[in-house]
């Protein structure tokens, strides 16, 4: 089985958040237009629901490898 293939759909709220597409659905069933950056951030944290997850987690796992400023992270998660 292909890692895209085993990419799960999360639902929550109404909403329908689909992994492999990386599109996220309103409880209307629309599609919820997200930068990439937004998308893989609602990921992370769906993927750790009820975790406590650190500022340092949180920069490493949406800029790997990249020094940005935290205000990069609060515009995100803010978004």
């Amino acid at each position: 089985m292909t890692e895209a293939a085993r990419q799960p759909v999360y639902v929550f709220e109404g909403f329908r958040l689909d992994a492999q597409r990386r599109v996220l659905h309103g409880a209307d069933g629309q599609p919820i237009s997200l930068t990439p950056r937004v998308f893989d951030s609602l990921l992370y944290f769906v993927e750790r629901a009820g975790q406590l997850l650190t500022k340092e987690q949180l920069m490493e796992a949406l800029w790997p490898r990249v020094v940005v400023e935290e205000h990069n992270l609060n515009k995100t998660v803010s978004e």
